[in-house]
C-alpha cells in the first residue's frame, strides 16, 4: 500500500465547558452508560487531552481548526472549505 502526506487535519474545536453541555444534553436524548456522569465526562477530556492532542501537535501545519460552537450550517461550511466541496 501507498503512504500519502497528510494535507489537513481537520481539529474540532471547542471548550471543555461547552463540550461538557453537549454531552449532558446528549445524555438525556440518547442515554450511555460510558458517559452518564459529569466525572466520566470530564475524564474522558483528560485522557483527550493526555492522548490525542500530542499527537494533534506533531502535525500543527496539516491543522485546520473548526470552531464548532457556531451554528451547525456555519460548521459545514467551515469543513466543505477545508476539503474543498463544491457548494
Amino acid at each position: 500500500y501507498m503512504k500519502k502526506p497528510i494535507d489537513n487535519i481537520i481539529v474540532l474545536d471547542i471548550s471543555d465547558k461547552k463540550a461538557i453541555r453537549r454531552l449532558q444534553k446528549r445524555q438525556k436524548i440518547d442515554p450511555r452508560t460510558e458517559s452518564s456522569s459529569l466525572e466520566k465526562i470530564k475524564e474522558r477530556l483528560k485522557v483527550f487531552k493526555k492522548e490525542t492532542m500530542p499527537v494533534i501537535k506533531l502535525y500543527k501545519k496539516q491543522i485546520k481548526k473548526v470552531n464548532v460552537e457556531l451554528a451547525e450550517k456555519q460548521i459545514v461550511k467551515e469543513i466543505e472549505k477545508i476539503i474543498q466541496c463544491p457548494q
